[in-house]
This record gives structure tokens, C-alpha cells and sequence, in this order.
């Protein structure tokens, strides 16, 4: 398959000449990483074993349940840092021993890293590859291989490591395929292009039929948690705009009524977004990681999640917030009080959807 320039081997010469040169690597995908960023890392760390350098992959957050088969096994030689930002002398004890290079994975902003970036930013060489739209003052690294017509950054990471010549195995395969498939909803979302299926059809080339229990353990298996929560979630929604906005908004206390997890809401804003006649769905929860105003600590923070169809750019919305994302998904923090950021929120939408 013919690739425009930018895909070609000779794109990635300063990434490859850097990791080249570095005996240990440390990687960083965002906070609450998903299966695009997890995928990314885990499948670029075991391409680097494979070239015998000293891996680390620091998380902010332990993995979902859902995508833990991700993660490598001890025989792998990776070490998997979830890194507690309450432990100074945790903190410490990296910045102070900082890899050669540190690959920032799938982060659109240093704030995406979360308490990792403190880490990352202390090894002497940096590099970034993402898919997200860049904003300014993101180009964090001291490269950047940045595009966003890549529908996932495992996209990126195939890329690179065919560049290198590295043999896609299995386990990297598994991994690759998981980005791919959960950052483009099962390949039906509008960023999935010839290049995504045809790295898709040489993963699958790969792992054979495996990639069915892939897709039934990511978005098939349901805790019985998560049912009983969205069964009280699904009375909340509101609708506006004749029914093209579909509104929910889940406190905490809801969660901790059901048992649930953050992560049971995963799937929260794509099921709204299917709702008959919605275009756009916007789901609202208490945000223990959001950014409180720096002038008043006691209002809440709170994080919100955005999906549409073709007629809002949501992306656009997000950005009004400083958040960002995607033109179908996308989402944000709020320091405030939630009737507030409700108001807004409506309010950015109805722009877009009127403009």
C-alpha cells in the first residue's frame, strides 16, 4: 500500500536515531488511559524489549478492569509504575533517576500525564506522538510526531515500528489491534480511514480469530455494577432542542450506590449519542482528578463528556473549556458548581448545532 510522505520510513529517522540511542525508555500514556492509549504503550514497550532496552511505562491509574489483558506479564522485564501522587518520596524516587528517553503516548497536553509529567519532563530527551489536534503550547516534546488524521495513535505505533523493522508478533499485534478498535468505535467512527483498516487487516493477519475475544471482552462483558448503575442513570437523562441534546448528569453518590466504577460510564456517551433524533450527548460526573479554581477550593470539580454525529464539531465545544478531543468525541474539566457548567454547556452546543 502506497503511503504519502509523511507515513514514510524516513519521517521517523529522529525517533528511531533517539531510541536508538537510549539504554532505558520510560512511557507515558494519559490519565484514565483507554484502550488507544494502553494498546500504544504496552505494544511500543514490547517492541523496545525486543531491542533489549530498560522499559518502564508509567500510569496514573491503575488499568479498567475491562482492558487489564493489556497490560504484559512479568516475563516481559517491564516495569509498570502506577505512580501515587500523594507519595512524595514515590514521586522522588523517578525524578531523580530519570530514563534516557521518555515517549509521551496519545497526550494531546502535559496536563494529560497528570502527576506522571513531573516524571516525564525530567529525562533529557522527549518525544510525543499523538493523533490529537494540536493546541497551543502542547508540543511538548523535544520532537513531535503529531497527526491527526491517524484514527488512533496505535496507527502511530504501527507506523514507527515498521520503520524500525520490528517484526509485528502477537503480543504486539493484540495490542495494536485493541487501539485501533476501541478509538474508532469498532472501525464506525468518521476518523477511520483505508490506512486504519489496512494496519487493521495486517494485525489480524497476526492474531487469527482472537480478535473476536478481544472485541467481546472490551465491549461485550458487563459487570453487574455497571447495569445496576446505568439502569438509574437512564431515568436522568434530559433532553433538549426538541430531543437533538441529550443531557445526564451522575454525582458521585450514584456510583457509590450502585458499587460502580468510573469505568462503567465508559460507553455512558455513546449510548446517549444513539438515542433517536440526539445529535449530541453530554454526560456530567464529579471529577475527583478536575481542576479546582485556584481562588476557591470548595466548589466541585467536575468532568464532562461529549459524542455527536455530523452536525457538531464537539471538539469546538470542549475547547471553549480549555478541554479538547475530537470533532465526534470529546470532553473537559469544570471548576463550578454543575447548574453552571449545564448552562454553558447547552449553550456552546446549541452554537454549533444553530451556527
Amino acid at each position: 500500500m502506497k503511503m504519502i510522505d509523511k507515513f514514510d520510513v524516513k519521517y521517523w529517522n529522529e525517533c528511531i536515531t533517539q531510541i536508538d540511542n537510549a539504554s532505558s525508555v520510560s512511557l507515558f500514556p494519559h490519565i484514565h488511559a483507554d484502550g488507544d492509549a494502553l494498546g500504544s504503550v504496552f505494544a511500543l514497550a514490547v517492541a523496545l524489549r525486543k531491542k533489549d532496552k530498560a522499559v518502564k511505562v508509567f500510569l496514573c491509574d491503575s488499568p479498567e478492569e475491562a482492558l487489564g489483558f493489556l497490560v504484559p506479564g512479568s516475563q516481559w522485564g517491564i516495569d509498570v509504575i502506577v505512580l501515587d501522587a500523594t507519595d512524595s518520596d514515590d514521586l522522588s524516587l523517578y525524578t531523580e533517576n530519570p530514563s534516557d528517553l521518555a515517549i509521551g503516548i496519545d497526550c494531546a497536553g502535559p496536563d494529560r500525564m497528570d502527576n506522571c509529567y513531573a516524571v516525564y519532563k525530567m529525562s533529557p530527551n522527549k518525544i510525543k506522538i499523538d493523533h490529537h489536534v494540536e493546541n497551543p503550547g502542547c508540543a511538548f516534546g523535544d520532537s513531535n510526531f503529531v497527526y491527526d488524521g491517524w484514527a488512533a495513535t496505535g496507527e502511530a505505533v504501527w507506523l514507527l515500528l515498521n520503520a524500525m523493522g520490528i517484526e509485528i508478533d502477537y503480543e504486539i499485534a493484540i495490542r495494536l489491534y485493541t487501539a485501533l478498535l476501541t478509538d474508532t468505535g469498532r472501525f464506525v467512527y468518521s476518523n477511520v480511514t483505508p490506512l486504519t483498516f489496512y494496519i487493521a487487516s495486517q494485525l489480524i493477519s497476526v492474531t487469527g480469530s482472537d480478535i473476536t475475544w478481544i472485541s467481546r471482552q472490551v465491549y461485550d462483558v458487563k459487570p453487574k455494577r455497571m447495569i445496576k448503575l446505568l439502569s438509574a442513570v437512564y431515568s436522568k437523562i434530559e433532553y433538549f432542542e426538541n430531543g437533538r441534546i441529550a443531557y445526564v448528569y451522575v454525582p458521585d453518590k450514584m456510583f457509590k450506590d450502585a458499587g460502580a466504577l468510573l469505568e462503567d460510564t465508559n460507553a455512558l456517551s455513546s449510548i446517549m449519542r444513539d438515542i433517536e433524533d440526539v445529535e449530541v450527548s453530554i454526560f456530567v460526573r464529579d471529577g475527583k482528578h478536575g481542576a479546582l479554581a485556584e481562588d476557591d477550593k470548595t466548589l466541585p470539580a467536575l468532568k464532562a463528556s461529549m459524542r455527536s454525529c455530523d452536525k457538531c464539531n464537539v471538539a469546538a465545544v470542549a475547547s471553549a473549556f480549555g478541554g479538547g478531543g475530537h470533532v465526534r468525541a470529546a470532553g473537559l474539566s469544570f471548576a463550578g458548581e454543575e447548574p453552571v457548567l449545564k448552562e454553558k454547556l447547552l449553550a456552546e452546543v446549541r452554537k454549533q448545532l444553530n451556527g
